[in-house]
Parts: structure tokens; sequence; C-alpha cells
């Protein structure tokens, strides 16, 4: 049977073939294209980057920062000019502007891949983010900027109706879940929930998947830290389905790189059947409709007076839970978004746009300029590692030769005279 689907190659090191996944590669490409009824054929696999699919593809996919591979990223662009395939770039933050306090800024884990991405970004035929926020923060880099959003893909989602604690008698668990790049967002917060705590000794519970709440919180008996985060999106969803809780939280500081974050911690804690208090921002405040889908909090007083409500209020939470679950079903599943996503797909394959080129020829090469320099500064590292390790071995050999020399009889039978002779020229001297 011949195979007539379209087919598109992603470049992205989030995709380490379909099946295998992190978040940002099962939401921004193996669901949506799978839904949209394309083949996805992996650019990467095995660690290997594979130029000659392009050759028989339809669309090409570059994703965040596989341009800080810049000899292969050119590669990449060179063959998809060549045999005119269009080229998407995919990204779903804005990483030219992460906060002073950011662990991935604090780490430098993008800082060398920046520039890179911005070439990615102006050279691109079309460029895909998550929210329209997004979008405005880059639409000076490249007129064809297209929001696809990250919706949840109820194929590995399975939505839970909301359970009514009609005489409010249980414990109430608060859940936050997240990766430790949100540790500034959660100390924010934690002056609130350490207040809760002794306001409710008894009765309130808080539980974190992911990312480690400070020790001196962790310590209390009431709090609990579920470490387990896979990288395989799909393995995460089907474990935090399993999890509980009663009321979730996600606050976030009020940045301009937070705010063009997506909503999608809306989507997964409201497919639970929970309901949850958000920060006042984008990316909750233009879709959740406070007090009937969600709560939002603006202050710390707003995040106090709003978990405090839900706690002593569950026909409120049933009330939140109901709404979003409905609001979800409405708006934000990824098979009810089908034409959506076969809309933006279909400017994608039109004729491709002249992309302005006047800033690239400066732009690239100073990319060049980098990445040759890297590589000079990797090669220099390689020689001081062999340096190091022979330097190591050399004083090793010493050791031993010490060791031996130090252990031998001739060494053990001549220490006596040793003794007398020291023993001799200190008299003598004096």
């Amino acid at each position: 049977m011949i195979n007539t689907k379209k087919k598109v190659v992603c470049y992205s090191y989030s995709l380490n073939g379909v099946q295998d996944a992190d978040a940002m590669g099962y939401l921004r490409i193996v669901a949506p294209y799978t839904n949209a009824d394309y083949e996805i054929i992996p650019g990467i696999e095995n660690n290997e980057i594979k130029i000659h699919p392009i050759e028989f593809s339809d669309i090409v996919i570059i994703q965040r920062n596989f341009p800080n591979n810049f000899s292969k990223y050119t590669q990449v662009i060179e063959n998809a000019r060549y045999y005119q395939k269009p080229v998407i770039f995919d990204i779903d933050d804005l990483f030219f502007f992460l906060p002073e306090n950011h662990p991935d800024r604090l780490n430098h884990t993008f800082t060398s891949s920046l520039l890179p991405i911005f070439q990615a970004i102006m050279e691109a035929n079309y460029v895909t983010v998550t929210t329209p926020r997004l979008k405005q923060a880059l639409d000076q880099l490249n007129p064809n900027i297209e929001v696809l959003p990250n919706y949840l893909d109820d194929n590995i989602w399975k939505l839970r109706n909301p359970v009514l604690d009609k005489n409010n008698s249980m414990d109430i668990v608060i859940g936050y879940m997240g990766t430790n790049s949100h540790q500034a967002d959660l100390i924010y917060i934690f002056p609130v929930l350490k207040d809760l705590l002794f306001t409710y000794p008894n009765r309130v519970k808080f539980r974190f998947w992911g990312i480690k709440p400070p020790e001196d919180f962790l310590s209390n008996p009431n709090v609990e830290w579920i470490p387990f985060y896979s990288l395989d999106y799909q393995q995460f969803a089907h474990f935090f389905q399993t999890q509980q809780a009663d009321i979730f939280i996600s606050p976030l500081l009020n940045n301009e790189f937070n705010e063009c974050k997506s909503p999608l911690k809306f989507l997964e804690y409201s497919s639970l059947g929970v309901p949850g208090v958000y920060s006042s921002i984008e990316p909750y405040s233009n879709i959740i409709d406070n007090r009937t889908t969600g709560l939002l909090a603006q202050s710390l007083e707003d995040w106090k007076e709003c978990l405090v409500e839900l706690i002593e209020k569950p026909d409120f939470r049933f009330e939140l839970a109901q709404n979003a679950l409905v609001f979800l079903k409405d708006n934000w599943l990824l098979s009810r978004n089908k034409q959506i996503i076969e809309n933006i797909l279909q400017k994608v394959t039109l004729p491709l746009k002249i992309v302005n080129q006047n800033p690239l020829e400066v732009i690239n090469s100073i990319n060049k300029q980098n990445h040759d320099f890297m590589d000079h500064l990797n090669k220099m590292i390689f020689v001081n590692d062999q340096k190091i390790d022979q330097l190591e071995k050399e004083n090793q050999q010493m050791i031993d030769e010490i060791l031996t020399y130090y252990l031998s009889k001739s060494w053990q039978f001549t220490r006596p005279l040793r003794k007398i002779r020291r023993l001799y020229l200190r008299k003598k001297n004096d």
C-alpha cells in the first residue's frame, strides 16, 4: 500500500524517535502533526544528525536550541533551500528575556544558543509559537509567525470528573507540579504555604511533583515530595493521572518571560477534575474566567485568601473544577482542534514568502565566528584534559615507585643504619 501521508522531518533534541519525546517534542511536534495526519521523521536518531530525509519530506522543522549546533543547522538550511522545502522554526519560550534569577540563565543553559536562535527565527519561512503574547514579542524578527497552541492530547489524557467532599471532613492536599526551572516562582509563594501549615496543622497537606521544596519546608511531616518526573511526556502523563490533590497551584512571577508561557498547567490540572489558583498574569489571565474556571491571584494576600476560601468551601472547589473541565473539553482538546492545526499547515505549504535578509549576513558571520571560537575552546579543553590525564598517570607511577621502594627488604634492612647516620651527623654538628 502506497503511503500518501505528507512527511515532516524534525531537527530537535526533544525528539529521540516519535515514541520517545519530552514535553517540548510531544506537545509541539508529535501530537499536533500526528493529529494532522503527517508522518514524522526524526532528523536526529541516536545522537546522529541526518540530512538526507530533507529531500523526501514536505516540511522541515527546526526546534528550539538545535541551531546552536551551527554547522549542522547550516547544512539543514542549505539543503532545505536546495530542495525548496519550507522551513518552520518552532519555539515555546522567550529565551532572549530569561529573568536574571532563572536557573537556565544562572547556569548559562541557553546563552550560547541565543544568537543562533535569533538567526533561525529570522531566516525561517515560518515560525510557530505557543501563544499570541510570544508571537507579539517576536513579530519584529519575522513577518510569518503562526500561533500553534499547546492543546491537551486526549489520546493520552483521560478526563476525570470532579468529586464533591460534601462534609468537608477530609484532609486537603494542595499540589504543585513542575521542574526545577520554577524555583523562583515557588520561593515567592512559600510564605503563604508556611502560613497555611501553621493555620491548618491537622488539615492541610502539601504535595510536590518534580521540583524539590526547600529543606525547612520539606521537613514538615505534612509536606510530601515525589521526585518522579519522567522526561518522556507520555510516561509523565500516565503517571500524573494516577496522582491525587484537592487544590492545585501555579504561581508565576510577573515578568516578560513568564507572560509568554503557555497555559499548559491549567489544562493538565483541570483534566484531573481539580480546581486551581493561578497567578494573575498571562498565560492564565487571558483564558481563565476568574471565580468561574479558576482563581487568579495578584499578590501574596490574594494567594492566601484564594487558598483559604477553597480549603473552607468544598462546594466552590467542586464548582470551579466542573467549570474548568467543561471549558477544557469545549476549547482545548487536541481532537477538537484538528482544523485549526490543518489551517496553519496549509499556510506553511503555500509558496514561500521572501524573508528580509538584510541583517542575516552580519548575524551569520557572527555565528560562524562564535562557532569557530567554541570549536577552538573545545580543542584546547581536550588537549588540556589529555595533559592532565598524563600527569595523573605519571604522578601515580611515582607514588607506586616510592611505595615499592619503601616496602622493599633492602629499605627495611638499612633503616637502622640510616638512623645511626642521622644521630652521628646531628652530634657532629653540635
